[in-house]
């Protein structure tokens, strides 16, 4: 299933090879695409990237953006949590909590992090991988403000819920947000306000790719995200005004880059890595 917006996950291993791993643990988990950059996969129906990039200082993962799975069956919750988080690290003891009468959170053995949560409501009928975002730090309390700003940027988007801490916090501001739910083109997001002392807060780590149809597409959603305090960076790159890091590129790119014409692929290699936003036009000669 193409989605607008692949969470893209950078590794400092090889990606297509992470991508194989995850395609074993989870059922009907496939492999899209593979060039010598990029894997796209998907799981449980969610278009999911895999850039190889190499060490990065800005783009250690942390849980700031995470992947909650949302899974029917008691066993196969269990199943999954524990493929995950073997050789990985817990966060949170697989347990019941008010949220799930089974939930757990882990990062796996390449660091990406994962909530693992028995999805027993009875609205439910599949299962689901859900990109969740939590505001740490300055963005914490922001968690409504941003869901507002990405709602008014992108078509068939809504907020579908929100939960505040409340009087019972523990420490958080009653008023800032304990879970909330949107959609962004039709595409379903979590997040959250957290006011702990976190270590963490956005990076480069896991970024929101945005797929555009054209050059006004790209220039569209660029301009939109990093107005009112966002930057720009290379390749397409850039962050919004939370630090939410985010790729902007054409449908296409990839043809471009990957194309059989050795001289016209590394053209529109060149071309690119001069660019801060991607200019369709000077990628072919």
């Amino acid at each position: 299933m193409s989605h607008k917006i692949t969470p893209t996950i950078r590794s400092t291993g090889n990606g297509q090879s992470q991508a194989e791993h995850y395609c074993t643990i989870f059922p009907d988990a496939k492999i899209t695409k593979i060039n010598p950059v990029v894997t796209t996969f998907e799981i449980y129906g969610q278009s999911l990237a895999i850039l190889t990039g190499g060490e990065h200082p800005n783009a250690t993962l942390n849980p700031s953006i995470s992947f909650s799975l949302w899974i029917t069956d008691l066993d196969e919750t269990k199943r999954i949590r524990d493929l995950l988080a073997d050789d990985g690290s817990v966060m949170m003891p697989f347990q019941e909590y008010e949220r799930s009468p089974a939930y757990g959170w882990c990062n796996d053995i390449y660091g990406v992090s994962r909530q693992v949560m028995y999805d027993n409501r009875p609205e439910s009928k599949s299962n689901a991988l859900v990109p969740s975002l939590m505001y740490t730090g300055a963005n914490n309390g922001k968690t409504a403000e941003a869901m507002e700003f990405y709602t008014s940027i992108f078509p068939a988007s809504k907020i579908n819920f929100t939960r505040p801490y409340g009087e019972n916090a523990m420490g958080e501001d009653p008023d800032h947000l304990n879970h909330a739910e949107f959609k962004l083109v039709n595409q379903q997001f979590i997040a959250m306000d957290s006011g702990m002392d976190h270590k963490f807060t956005f990076n480069d780590g896991i970024s929101l790719s945005v797929s555009c149809a054209d050059q006004a597409e790209v220039d569209k959603y660029r301009n939109a995200l990093i107005a009112d305090g966002g930057s720009e960076s290379q390749c397409g790159r850039c962050k919004d005004k939370y630090g939410v890091s985010r790729q902007i590129v054409p449908i296409q790119l990839s043809d471009y880059l990957f194309q059989i014409d050795k001289e016209k692929s590394k053209y529109a290699m060149d071309a690119m890595l001069q660019m801060k936003k991607i200019i369709i036009a000077d990628l072919y000669q």
